[in-house]
């Protein structure tokens, strides 16, 4: 259908070039290869759905946002109208045709209109209300992530204003479209700004996860784990507090190290949220962290320290991208958050004189609540002079660990948003839509590990409250993530029994890796995020991103193994091995350069005498993986493959 209409996009400007609107229409339409040309949200429902014509008044009222890559620019009414008109028409013409894969009642899947060039991309972002986005681009992998990158943005949107009829029947039709206009127009400089100005043109930092966003779905899990046993003691500990949190997010935000990146734990605390409205949350911190990451990368000051007398292939090691290549230039995420994060901040207390904003010092350089004080006090001091001063650093140093709460000023930075309820007394009647209700979050930050729990925002008596954040502190932040920490030391340089040789932590420091859990609907990845450009090793983590997007457009998702060789560089080749396994699906990508000593292109090499226990925890992929493919990888992929078909 999309392909039929395409033939005549062509021809989509002439209805628009009327009398003294020609000018209009070449700056509609015009803008730089790849860019965003401009976004209409247009309100579609079952009233304009019809084949009868619309007066321009009916058709300007339906138009409800038209943001336009050039601010400058005004474009002429007649010529909105007149687009939303012809939109409108198509998209009702299509109805019959294009309709949901997922079941949604009454939601459509997106409509592609390409031609040379240029693109429609139609997406249905609620029942009632279509956006429409015009690029100069008729590159299929760039309209595919641009589809990804505006539903996206829409859920962000609703996370922090409502849902767009929510908005409309609380505030009116204006307020509506002024919030709808800042925030889109604010979408197509940022677009536009992060677009590749490289020979492959889909990378976008907006879509930072790159290849994953093609092929997998749901959110992205982290490396960093948590044991079933202290969940369920922290979720008792949490039940018996006096303010009960309606949900707990628990996130690694470390873009340095993706397979760190993402979700560790999500759970609601009571019966009013739904966990899909967790992961939201989650993906939206996920989401600011990176840009954080992105757009602070420049300047950073770890940027001098970064290697010059290597050779210049030598980054196309694993290790070095995963490891050295990206974690060398960026400083710990939750400082960077911190220095921009967009929230109000009110004062816990009238009198602030005693908290001189002058004589803050900077998040880093204050000292890590637990520490210990310099050992050479004056003699004059007495003991109970030393404690008491320790006793108030130690209250005060509590508070540098909050990205949402109090602040080491005791001002509160507070994060609102909005989050779909479930109404007790609805709560059997599914037809019933969810109430969208405000929510506060708290968010504790320690290491790279975001500790967020979800209040109700009218609780201010505890939430403008110092002894509150003091409590939670002591309570669930510091031993949850002491507990988180010391998880994860335990685990390093463990091994099964016998085999000593093989680390289970780093046993994929050789190769990266992508696995897509269908039923869980997740993933995990330590292919290296898509950030900065004018980085000296983004074409390389491109050119995998990019290779692995063609190479899973060939795929055969009917076969169980693929095998396949590609070459980056004249010294490197890298082999990609791709298994379909029960719900999940996994990629491993392995360096094998003329450089690289050792079996299976550059893995560990196992002894003799413990090669029968390898054998036997590789067995079952062995098996059915028929084809032999898994011999040229290695054994630490053939062991960690064993790990991830066994993980439940």
């Amino acid at each position: 259908m999309a392909s039929y209409i395409s033939h005549y996009l062509p021809s989509f400007k002439t209805p628009l070039n009327f009398e003294g609107t020609s000018q209009d229409v070449e700056t509609l339409n015009s803008g730089e290869p790849g860019h965003v040309q401009y976004i209409a949200i247009i309100e579609t429902n079952n009233d304009a759905q019809g084949t009868k014509e619309e007066s321009d008044s009916k058709l300007n009222k339906r138009l409800i946002t038209f943001a336009h890559s050039d601010t400058k620019v005004e474009i002429s009414s007649n010529v909105k109208i007149r687009l939303a008109g012809l939109l409108q028409g198509v998209y009702a013409f299509s109805s019959e045709f294009v309709t949901s894969h997922n079941g949604a009642k009454n939601i459509r899947k997106p409509m592609v209109i390409s031609s040379k060039g240029e693109s429609f991309v139609v997406v249905q972002i609620e029942e009632s209300f279509t956006l429409v986005c015009s690029i100069a681009s008729d590159d299929k992998i760039v309209i595919k992530q641009l589809q990804y990158i505006l539903k996206q943005q829409h859920r962000f949107f609703v996370l922090f204003h409502k849902s767009l009829g929510t908005i409309k029947k609380e505030t009116g039709v204006d307020s509506l479209r002024n919030l709808l206009t800042q925030w889109w127009s604010n979408f197509v400089f940022k677009y536009n700004e992060k677009s590749s100005t490289s020979e492959i043109k889909w990378p976008n930092s907006l879509n930072y996860t790159g290849f994953n966003s093609f092929i997998s779905v749901g959110y992205k899990k982290s490396s960093t784990s948590l044991p079933n046993k202290v969940k369920d003691e922290f979720r008792k500990l949490i039940l018996e507090e006096e303010l009960l949190p309606h949900g707990l997010v628990i996130s690694s935000l470390t873009p340095t190290i993706a397979k760190k990146m993402g979700l560790i734990h999500a759970q609601p605390m009571t019966d009013k949220l739904e966990p899909q409205s967790l992961v939201d949350l989650h993906n939206w911190m996920e989401f600011d962290c990176a840009m954080h990451a992105s757009d602070k990368e420049r300047t950073c000051p770890g940027e001098s320290e970064i290697r010059t007398g290597e050779d210049a292939t030598s980054f196309l090691n694993p290790v070095t991208l995963t490891n050295n290549l990206v974690v060398s230039p960026w400083n710990k995420m939750s400082d960077l958050i911190r220095g921009g994060s967009a929230t109000d901040t009110t004062s816990v207390y009238e009198d602030s004189s005693q908290h001189d904003p002058n004589t803050s010092e900077s998040w880093l350089s204050r000292t890590v609540f637990g520490n210990s004080r310099e050992s050479n006090v004056s003699a004059g001091h007495s003991r109970e002079s030393i404690d008491a001063q320790e006793s108030v650093n130690s209250r005060e140093h509590q508070f540098d660990h909050f990205l949402y709460g109090i602040q080491r000023d005791h001002s509160i930075s507070r994060k609102l948003v909005y989050l779909p309820t479930k109404d007790s007394c609805l709560s059997t009647r599914e037809e019933e839509p969810s109430n969208e209700l405000e929510y506060q979050l708290v968010t504790y930050c320690h290491d790279d590990i975001f500790i967020t729990l979800i209040y109700d925002s009218s609780e201010t008596s505890h939430l403008d409250d110092a002894g509150f954040y003091r409590h939670l502190t002591c309570t669930i932040f510091e031993p949850l993530h002491e507990e988180i920490t010391q998880f994860q030391t335990s685990t390093l340089g463990t091994s099964t029994n016998s085999v000593t040789t093989l680390n289970l932590t780093n046993i994929d420091s050789n190769f990266l890796y992508s696995v897509s859990d269908f039923k869980r609907m997740n993933y995990a990845s330590s292919i290296p995020l898509i950030l900065d450009q004018t980085h000296e090793k983004f074409p390389t983590i491109v050119n995998i991103h990019d290779q692995l997007i063609k190479i899973c457009e060939n795929f055969d998702f009917t076969a169980h193994e693929f095998y396949h060789k590609f070459t980056l560089g004249s010294k490197h080749d890298w082999m990609s091995y791709i298994i379909k396994y029960d719900n999940k699906l996994i990629i491993v990508i392995k360096n094998n350069n003329k450089t690289t000593s050792g079996g299976g292109g550059g893995g560990v090499v196992v002894p003799p005498e413990e090669r029968n226990m390898v054998n036997q925890i590789t067995g079952l992929v062995s098996d059915y993986a028929s084809l032999g493919f898994l011999e040229n990888l290695g054994d630490d992929v053939k062991y960690w493959l064993g790990q991830v078909i066994n993980t439940e």
